[in-house]
């Protein structure tokens, strides 16, 4: 395995003050270690990214002294499909990132392993998956498909220019002088230069329970297809009642769009409201956590909400920016401000 570590040179270029991502940005882009936090405050916690092509003796040991969970390797799927980590990288991802608790790892071991993964001739092995880092794959999406430090960490380091590999580890007690950012300040910064979902077709929809307008997107990125069925005037005023509901294929078809099944419940209050939407978002291989879902991950209940991206992208292109979830499981959702959406109120889908 090479040791040659990539050149960092040609990162002093001025930088737009004024943006913090691109500030923060640019700091990781000169080997610092940087913070994103999942909320403004000390609530929801932090998360330390240092960029692997920085890692040093002293950066690493650091970030494991300021590590309250095993330092992880944020990977795009195509570098983890290099390295053959797939397997390991949907078992953490089935884990759920805030659930994480183990001991702290030797800070030599992983500075070898963080070089393993942007080292050409790196081989699985030379990361021992299982052993001094604990591999997760960035969604495609980034921040704006999942609001996850593996996916924060990315986008910075594209943001940064530099390899898109970068060790993650969460923070109880962030350094108080690091370059510090939040999810929702990156959210809103990648919202104003881009978006990953788009409007195809518009049609009625007649139901048992109101006539609605559907609206069909897809997802540029993975060819994925959604649904939002709307009714009455949304606007950006008034709070808008609103159920995001990841496909299940089995439980929709058989059961799902009836009476008593969830969807419909959904559809039966927002007809009884007279204004709402429902957006139906379609299947990925992983598993989807959306705004007001019941699926929640065992092992995580509590956890933050962080997989609504594309839920809120739709909400945002609908016009919608205060809303009233549906949804028999209220729960923080990570960095929702980033597209200038409000939680109002939670009402619940079942009936008491």
């Amino acid at each position: 395995m090479s040791s040659t570590r990539p050149d960092a040179s040609g990162l002093g270029d001025p930088v737009d003050t004024r943006d913090p991502v691109v500030s923060v940005a640019a700091e990781l882009a000169r080997g610092a270690i940087v913070v994103v936090a999942d909320m403004d405050g000390p609530a929801g916690g932090a998360s330390a990214v240092l960029g692997c092509q920085f890692a040093t003796p002293d950066s690493t040991r650091r970030l494991t002294e300021a590590a309250s969970a095993p330092v992880r390797l944020a990977l795009t799927e195509g570098r983890a499909e290099e390295l053959r980590l797939l397997a390991a990288v949907r078992a953490n991802d089935a884990g759920g990132e805030d659930a994480m608790v183990g001991a702290r790892q030797a800070p030599d071991r992983v500075e070898r392993g963080l070089m393993a993964a942007i080292d050409p001739e790196a081989a699985p092995e030379d990361l021992v998956p299982g052993g001094p880092l604990v591999p997760v794959a960035a969604r495609a999406g980034g921040v704006l498909e999942r609001a996850g430090a593996a996916e924060a960490a990315i986008d910075l380091a594209r943001i940064a220019g530099i390899v898109a590999a970068c060790a993650v580890a969460r923070v109880d007690d962030p350094p108080e002088d690091a370059p510090r950012i939040t999810m929702a300040e990156l959210i809103a910064h990648r919202m104003s230069h881009e978006r990953t979902i788009s409007s195809r077709a518009r049609a009625r929809l007649p139901t048992r329970w109101a006539e609605f307008t559907a609206v069909g997107y897809d997802t540029a990125l993975d060819g994925r297809h959604h649904l939002a069925l709307t009714l009455g005037e949304l606007g950006p005023d008034e709070p808008v009642l609103v159920r995001v509901h990841a496909e299940r294929i089995l439980n929709d078809r058989f059961g799902g769009w009836g009476a008593d099944g969830e969807i419909g419940r959904a559809l039966a209050a927002i007809a009884a409201e007279g204004r709402g939407a429902f957006v139906y978002v379609g299947r990925q291989d992983r598993g989807l956590d959306p705004l007001g879902s019941q699926s929640a991950r065992p092992g995580v209940t509590g956890a933050l909400l962080r997989d609504y991206g594309i839920g809120a992208q739709i909400l945002v292109d609908l016009g919608v920016r205060r809303i009233r979830i549906l949804t028999d499981h209220p729960r923080r959702i990570v960095g929702l401000a980033g597209y200038g959406i409000e939680v109002v109120g939670f009402e619940p889908l079942s009936p008491a």
